[in-house]
Formats: C-alpha cells, structure tokens, sequence
C-alpha cells in the first residue's frame, strides 16, 4: 500500500506540474464536480464509527482526483512543449519533468468531457490515466494504470485503479472503487450516500467482504466484521 501511494503521488504531481508563461485560450472548460463527502453524512459517524468515517473520507479524496486530473487552470499553463490545438472542444499538451514526458488530451464528446494522460519515461509508458464526467455532474470514471516495470519493479506488481460514481435525479450517490494491487491482491469499496445523510459502505479484500456499515440519517447505524467467526456486530 505504501507503494501504491507513492505511485499515486508521482503521476499526480507529473499531472499537474505547470509553467505560468502560457496562456489560457479561453477553450472549452468543464464544470468540475468536488464533493465533501464528509458533509453528506452524519457527522456522529466520526466519533460512533471511525473505520467508517475515515474509508468515506477515503473515498471522497479518490472521488476528487478525478476533478484534479480535469483542472485545466494548471495543466493549460504547463507548456514545457506546447502543442498546438486541435480545435475549441479537444486539445493536446505535452511537457516535460526531468527524464518523464506527460501527454495530456481532453475533448468534449456529446454530454461529457473526456481526458487522457499517457506519462512516459524515457520513451516507455510508465502510467495512463483515463476519465470522463457528464457535464450535468450526474456521473464520472477515471481509471489508472501503473506500468511499474518501467522503474525496475516486477511487471506482476503493476497497479490498476477504476473509479466510478453516479448521482440520481434525488441526489443520492452511489461510488465503486477497484484496487487491482497486483501480487498484493484486490481491495474494493463500495458506498451509497443518500441525500438524508443515511447510507452503507462495504470493503471487500480479493472479492471477500471484509466489513460494512448502514447507518441511518439521525447517524444511528451499525458496523459488521466479516473478518471474524462468526462476524462482530457493533450497533450505535
């Protein structure tokens, strides 16, 4: 996990590394969808349920990168090598941060706003990042691969993350996250968030469920251990 993160931290740092001598061309710019997720739930949740609290609050960090990655604001002014555009609604950029070269497109395809960052090292793919959201705010995806081969780690430990959310027309969400970890196995989360304040979380480990939690919109709910035999409930 420790690696995971490191990993994570390079590309978004590649991702976002800029150059304030460009311009903004004034182009297409998405309306980028943060939430605090934290503020969405009870806040006795904190207090009741901390391994709930701090996974929802997990979530709400990786929900985010995906509107990282789509910040224009700084990726627009990188242009260490700037390409030219392609037209109004799809661009090309390309810069440099010592032996790496980040490749950044993004267009606008019907009803949503594409983008993809290719990071290379020394002419091999180190990592992709690949994402859409609706432009109403009703959905999004983002997945990223890892090619960790390429900094003389085993292939087999290459790391994948797929991200997904969705927001129905009454404001509840619903988020899946993969872990793919390579030899270190898979981990997934899944959550609704309701536009009550009540909701579940799960955690799966290689497609066992590890431990849930329901709580209910006064912040009442209970936490299950799967991990033991038979599983641990603990009620608040």
């Amino acid at each position: 996990m420790k690696n995971l993160l490191t990993f994570l931290l390079l590309a978004l740092v590649l991702s976002s590394c800029s150059d304030e001598s460009s311009e903004d061309s004034g182009d297409f710019k998405p309306a980028i969808t943060t939430l605090n997720l934290t503020a969405k739930v009870p806040t006795s949740l904190q207090s009741k349920s901390p391994v709930t609290w701090e996974q929802i609050s997990t979530m709400e960090a990786y929900m985010n990168m995906g509107g990282m990655f789509m910040n224009q604001s700084n990726t627009k002014k990188t242009a260490k090598s700037l390409t030219s555009k392609v037209s109004l609604s799809a661009s090309n950029y390309t810069w440099s941060v010592g032996d790496y070269v980040v490749d950044y497109s993004y267009k606008l395809v019907g009803e949503k706003y594409e983008y993809t960052y290719v990071i290379t090292l020394k002419g091999d793919t180190y990592a992709t990042i690949n994402g859409w959201q609706n432009t109403n705010g009703t959905a999004g995806h983002w997945t990223y691969d890892i090619n960790l081969s390429v900094v003389g780690v085993p292939s087999t430990s290459n790391f994948n993350i797929d991200f997904d959310w969705t927001k129905n027309n009454v404001g509840n969400y619903n988020f899946n996250m993969v872990f793919n970890m390579g030899d270190y196995g898979t981990m997934r989360y899944v959550s609704n968030i309701n536009n009550d304040l009540s909701g579940d979380f799960n955690f799966y480990i290689d497609n066992e469920l590890i431990y849930g939690s329901l709580w209910n919109s006064s912040g009442s709910g209970r936490f299950t251990d799967y991990f033991t035999d038979p599983p641990t409930i603990t009620t608040w």
